[in-house]
Order: C-alpha cells, then structure tokens, then sequence
C-alpha cells in the first residue's frame, strides 16, 4: 500500500509537468488567452492527473487482490480510498510543479521531493505498524497511507478525519497552484 501511494504522487507529478511542456510549446498561453478564466485550465489539469490517478489505483488494488489475494477491506471503502488518495495525489502535482518553470529540471527536482517525502511518510511500513509514525502527519503522503491502514477494518469515524485532513490539503495546494500560475502568467495576458 505504502509504495502504491508513494508512485501515486509521482504519477500526479509527472502528469501535471504536461502543464511545463505545454508552456515550452507556447500552448498554455493560447490557452490562457481563451475566453474563460485561468483557472479553468489549472482545474483542468487537475480533473486530467486525478482522473489518471483512478485509474492507476483501481488498477492497483484489483491486481494485488487478484494475484496476491491482499484483503483492502469493502470494496466501497475501497473506492473512497481511491477518491480521496487520486485527489491529494493530483493537487500535490500541481502545487509541486506551479514553483517550477523549467521543463527540463522538473523531473529531478519533484522526483527528489516526492522521494524525501515519500520515504519519510511511508517509513511505519518498514517498521510494521499498524498506522503511519506521528512526525509524518506533517506530510501529505502520510494521510492517504494512514486512510488505506484505516480501511482494512472497514469504514471508521477515525476515515472521516483522515479524508476531511486530505481535503484540507487538497484546497491549499490547489489555491496557491492557481495563485503561483495567476502570479506567473499575469503579464501574458
């Protein structure tokens, strides 16, 4: 579960850099000069990496169900969990890539961070816990590991938080994405 979350976020990351080469080929600005806000090409872009990002986790769950015969939990639960999981992963891409303007080094720089994070929130699975270590709730990553150990048991009042907390990330990430991207191309348009 743990490294099935850790790829998500660099699935989210590597699917939001289109935004980057997109800028590189001079397409987002035309975009940008369509008669409709900004922002509807930035949550565009996150509908694209969250809707990919379904896909990765259904995918995922149904194959390690089917030739490992790993027990998730309900299969509703399941699907929450591939929700909310999809939604951080897509923003934090966003969020990550609205600080960087090079196509070229974007790839080393979010895998870098996406590594640094990823491993310190994923670390309870080394130690077989059964939830993630304290000092990674700072973490983003952290929330949706904390969510998949939560859901084996079925669904738990202990989810709601979890979910509520993913969200929470969620609106940040996407508003200083929106802010960062406002910021950026402001003089274009």
């Amino acid at each position: 579960g743990g490294m099935m979350i850790f790829f998500g976020f660099f699935t989210g990351c590597s699917v939001a850099a289109t935004i980057l080469d997109e800028e590189k080929q001079n397409t987002l600005q035309r975009m940008f000069t369509a008669p409709f806000a900004r922002q509807r090409v930035i949550i565009g872009k996150v509908l694209s990496t969250f809707f990919v990002l379904v896909i990765q986790f259904t995918l995922l769950l149904i194959i390690s169900w089917v030739l490992f015969g790993l027990q998730w939990g309900p299969v509703w639960v399941q699907a929450l969990f591939v929700l909310f999981t999809a939604i951080i992963g897509a923003t934090f891409g966003l969020f990550l890539l609205s600080f960087l303007k090079d196509a070229k080094s974007a790839g080393m720089i979010y895998s870098g961070i996406n590594t640094a994070t990823g491993m310190v929130a994923i670390s309870s699975t080394f130690t077989y816990r059964e939830d993630v270590l304290p000092f990674s709730l700072f973490i983003p990553h952290a929330w949706p590991l904390r969510l998949i150990y939560q859901m084996q048991n079925g669904f738990s009042n202990d989810m709601l938080i979890s979910m509520g907390v993913i969200l929470l990330w969620s609106a940040v990430f996407v508003g200083i994405a929106i802010f960062n991207y406002n910021r950026r191309y402001l003089k274009e348009a």
